[in-house]
């Protein structure tokens, strides 16, 4: 047998075939694409009211009736734009109570505005008079400073002592808000997420009893990051009970009892998934513009509280001082002395 032997002989490559480029097809040159904004309807259609603070946008207290016992010590004289807009809504809730679970409340508005008290009589009035042991409204701020300011604006309105409100805090001692907690249940609580998910989880069961809560209000929530979010909020939300996605016809009528959420902010981004991580249900947004209260239909393009944008009362004045680090401080106290202020709030990265 003859054994055929084929030779495999490799040809050099022409230079000129491996350094040929490779062909382009197309010539299309390559354009960035706009990010697609998507903004909630809820968002488009809010309540307006006037970020302007004088005598033309003030109304006078009768406006607004309020319970007899918050009425006969009200330490104001006019009620704030954003008062006058958000108080008869929360008020009419109270008087009759919708048949089922309420529909959140998202308040957008700047620094001196009046926020706090859109939720401070609220609560109070849910409260009543008859005193009991029943937790109504927990309020978070970021800080601990806020804590105090908060629980010093429900004293204003809460001469007769009906409601009893609780700090929880850095500032103060965890064992003697522990002690206090178990001793003299309060009516509300302000603190701050971290102290106040400490004390839920101390003890199980938690000595916080969430399930007959009314409000669960976050104020300065434009201040408190993703992160921070999740470490307190699914935890509340679950001790509440009520505020899990309907399935079925008994989780309708298990959502009677959940909490009404109130989110209050100087600025409030329009991001969808910034707004769902709060897991608001069927929101109701009240925004600072630069008119009247009144609704609308389509987005303003007028200065608003949404996205980023403000727009200072005409009460307070915003200055920049431009100087060496090292003179900050006589600047500042120079130019407080020469200006003659009266009331000055100075904000500092560290001291």
């Amino acid at each position: 047998m003859n054994e055929i032997k084929e030779e495999i002989k490799e040809e050099p490559m022409d230079e000129e075939t491996t350094e040929k480029p490779f062909q382009v097809l197309g010539n299309r040159p390559m354009v960035n694409l706009e990010a697609l904004k998507v903004t909630s309807s809820w968002v488009s259609n809010a309540t307006t009211f006037s970020a302007k603070i004088d005598e033309t946008t003030s109304q006078k207290l009768e406006e607004i009736e309020l319970p007899e016992h918050l009425a006969a010590h009200s330490p104001i004289q006019k009620w704030f734009p954003v008062q006058y807009s958000v108080l008869p809504t929360l008020f009419k809730e109270l008087q009759v109570p919708p048949a089922f679970r309420p529909r959140d409340v998202a308040i957008a508005a700047p620094t001196g505005s009046g926020k706090t008290i859109c939720y401070v009589l609220p609560v109070l009035a849910a409260i009543g008079t008859t005193k009991s042991n029943i937790l109504q409204a927990v309020i978070l701020v970021p800080v601990q400073t806020l804590v105090k300011q908060i629980v010093d604006e429900f004293d204003r309105w809460n001469k007769e002592g009906y409601a009893k409100v609780q700090a929880l805090s850095g500032a103060n001692d965890f064992e003697k808000e522990s002690k206090s907690l178990q001793t003299e249940p309060p009516n509300v609580i302000v603190a701050t997420p971290a102290r106040f998910v400490q004390h839920l989880v101390e003890k199980i069961p938690a000595k916080i009893d969430l399930t007959k809560l009314r409000y669960l209000i976050v104020d300065e929530a434009d201040r408190m990051g993703k992160l921070m979010r999740e470490e307190w909020l699914e935890i509340v939300e679950y001790l509440c009970g009520g505020m899990s996605r309907v399935q079925n016809l008994n989780d309708i009528l298990r959502q009677r009892r959940a909490p009404q959420k109130i989110v209050l902010s100087a600025t409030l981004s329009k991001d969808v998934e910034e707004l769902h991580l709060w897991n608001l249900f069927k929101p109701r947004l009240f925004s600072a513009t630069a008119t009247r209260s009144k609704e609308i239909s389509a987005p303003t393009k007028e200065i608003n509280h949404v996205s980023g944008n403000l727009a200072l009362p005409s009460s307070i004045s915003h200055r920049l001082l431009i100087c060496d680090a090292k003179y900050h401080p006589l600047a500042v106290y120079q130019h407080i002395c020469r200006n003659e202020f009266n009331r000055t709030i100075i904000f500092v990265n560290e001291v």
